[in-house]
C-alpha cells in the first residue's frame, strides 16, 4: 500500500479495556487512518476506568482492516477466554498490514496463537502472566516495543503511543511521525530498546502500595476496578485494587500517601506463575526472552486531518 494511502484501523475493544492503551495510539493515528472501534457486538463497551467506547461494528459485520490494535486492561483476563474475540483475531490478522498490541493486549494475541515463535513484549509488572499464556512466544523482557514481521507489541500503557509513532514511521516516514509528536506535544521515545520500566519486572508488590492510598468506600466507577493485568487509575506500572464500601481499610491507610511513602524499593518477591497465582483479578502481561526489539522505524505525521 502507498505510504500516503489512508488506512483503516480496527481497534478491538472488550469490557475492561484500558483507556490510554486504546486512545493514546488512536490519537497518534488520527491523520493516517480511519479509526473503527470493533467488538463482539456494536454498542458501548465500558473501559476499566468507567467511561465507555462505542463499538461501531461487531465482529460479524466488520469491514476489512489494514491495521489492528488490541489494547490491554483488566478485562484481558476474560478476553483471553473469549472464543469469538480470539477467532476474530485469527481470521483478520493474516490480511492486516500491521497487528499491534498495547500492554497486556499481547497476552490476547498470544492466546490466539498469533505470536507463537515470534518476539514480543508486554507490561512489566505482570510479565509472568503473559508468559504463562504464551509459552511459545519469545518474550522480550527489556523493550519499549518489539517489532517482528507484521506484529508490533508494546510495553505497558503509555508505551503504546511510542509504538504507534514507530508504526507511522514505518509506512509514512519519520518526518511525519515527528510531526505527530510535535502536534500532540508528546516526547516520543523512539528507541525501542530503551525500557526505563524494566526494573519493575514482576513487581506485583506495587499493587499493595496502591491499595494503601485507595479511598475505602469510594464507589465511583473509576474505583470499581480490581488489580488486573495492568489495571488503571493510580499507577506504578501495574494494576489497582478493587475498592468498595465492604472492603476493610488497608493497613496503614491514611487516605493519602504519607510523607514516608517514597518510590517503590527493593525486590518484589516472586512474580505470579499464571493467572491463578496473580493478585486478585490479575491480568496478562508477559515474560522473558531474548532482549531487545527492533529499531523504532522512520515515521511522522502531517498536519492533522489533511489529506
Amino acid at each position: 500500500m502507498s505510504p500516503n494511502a489512508r488506512r483503516r484501523l480496527g481497534a478491538v475493544i472488550f469490557p475492561g479495556f484500558e483507556l490510554l492503551d486504546l486512545f493514546g495510539p488512536l490519537e497518534m493515528f488520527d491523520a493516517f487512518a480511519e479509526l473503527v472501534p470493533v467488538a463482539g457486538e456494536a454498542g458501548p463497551v465500558r473501559s476499566a476506568q468507567g467511561p465507555a467506547c462505542v463499538a461501531e461494528v461487531g465482529f460479524e459485520d466488520a469491514p476489512a482492516f489494514d491495521l489492528l490494535l488490541v489494547p490491554g486492561g483488566i478485562g484481558t483476563r476474560h478476553a483471553v477466554e473469549d472464543p469469538a474475540l480470539l477467532e476474530f483475531l485469527r481470521a483478520r490478522a493474516p490480511a492486516a498490514e500491521v497487528v499491534m498490541s498495547v500492554c497486556t493486549g499481547a497476552a490476547v494475541l498470544a492466546r490466539a496463537g498469533l505470536l507463537d515463535g515470534r518476539r514480543a513484549t508486554t507490561n512489566k509488572v505482570f510479565f509472568e502472566v503473559a508468559r504463562a499464556l504464551g509459552p511459545r512466544v519469545q518474550w522480550v523482557e527489556e523493550a519499549r516495543w518489539v517489532e517482528d514481521g507484521p506484529f508490533v507489541t508494546s510495553s505497558g500503557v503509555s508505551a503504546g503511543m511510542d509504538m504507534a509513532l514507530a508504526v507511522i514511521a514505518r509506512f509514512a516516514g519519520r518526518e511525519r511521525a515527528e510531526a505527530v509528536a510535535a502536534l500532540t506535544e508528546y516526547l516520543w521515545q523512539d528507541d525501542p530498546g530503551r525500557d526505563p520500566f524494566h526494573r519493575y519486572l514482576g513487581r506485583t508488590d506495587l499493587l499493595a502500595r496502591l491499595a494503601r492510598v485507595a479511598e475505602v468506600g469510594d464507589a465511583s466507577p473509576a474505583r470499581r476496578r480490581g488489580p488486573g493485568f495492568e489495571g488503571g487509575g493510580a499507577r506504578a506500572g501495574g494494576g489497582h485494587r478493587r475498592v468498595s464500601g465492604d472492603d476493610p481499610p488497608a493497613a496503614g491507610h491514611r487516605g493519602d500517601a504519607g510523607p514516608d511513602e517514597g518510590p517503590p524499593r527493593g525486590d518484589g518477591g516472586p512474580p505470579p506463575a499464571g493467572l491463578s497465582a496473580a493478585p486478585p483479578d490479575p491480568g496478562p502481561t508477559a515474560a522473558a526472552a531474548p532482549a531487545g526489539g527492533r529499531r523504532g522505524g522512520e515515521g511522522a505525521r502531517r498536519p492533522r486531518r489533511t489529506p
